[in-house]
């Protein structure tokens, strides 16, 4: 870790003309930095996934219930849950296969 007057340290050095002191070997290992920013990047992809999974589930679980409603069927929660994935998929996947120019990455 970085001790707390390392960047006042060098800016007063600047203002007042004064050669720039330089960061000592142990708070210039780029590895432990390095190592740092990949477990926080990891843990923060971790979260994005899990919260797409949710997203993807909640809306399917709405659309299969917004049908379940309209046409008045007697489906369980996993049956609606089922034709709200289905929808949920064809109302993403099935754009980008019919009309493939629109959705060029």
């Amino acid at each position: 870790m970085l001790k707390d007057n390392l960047l006042g340290d060098r800016l007063n050095a600047v203002k007042n003309g004064k050669p720039i002191p330089q960061i000592s070997e142990n708070y210039s290992n780029k590895s432990l930095i390095n190592s740092n920013v990949e477990q926080t990047n990891k843990l923060y992809y971790d979260w994005i996934s899990k919260l797409k999974f949710i997203d993807v589930i909640l809306a399917s679980f709405l659309y299969g219930f917004a049908f379940k409603t309209l046409f008045g069927l007697d489906w369980s929660i996993i049956g609606a849950l089922s034709v709200g994935f289905l929808f949920n998929h064809a109302i993403t996947i099935f754009p980008s296969l019919l009309f493939p120019k629109f959705f060029k990455k």
